[in-house]
């Protein structure tokens, strides 16, 4: 089993997919602003041509206000945190869980 943040699994397959994992993100960043579009990125079945334009459209989603753009990317990192794992010693968590272990949060780096 990969160690660190690895991709979420497929119930589907129980294999690991970043497929699996960009729908999922993606439906989920869109979700509260257009379901309709959720619904179709989940259901795409030609995912690796389709994608561009599901983008596109969770950009246009997005662009509707400043309330809509926050929206978005608020439930887009939600999402990453739901779904992608952080695997150590064989104990898969949540990357939100692991995060929430570390007692230390999030820093900034500046690199020169």
């Amino acid at each position: 089993m990969s160690e660190g943040v690895v991709f979420p699994v497929n119930p589907a397959d129980g294999k690991r997919s970043s497929v699996y994992g960009g729908k999922q993100i993606l439906a989920d960043s869109v979700a509260q602003l257009d379901p309709k579009l959720a619904e179709a990125i989940r259901g795409e079945k030609d995912w690796r041509y389709q994608y561009p334009g599901h983008f596109v459209a969770s950009i246009q989603a997005s662009l509707r206000s400043p309330a809509a753009a926050l929206q978005n990317a608020r439930d887009g990192l939600a999402a990453v945190h739901r779904q992608f794992q952080f695997v150590r010693g064989g104990q898969a968590l949540s990357l939100a869980e692991a995060l929430g272990q570390t007692g230390q949060g999030f820093r900034t780096h500046v690199v020169r």
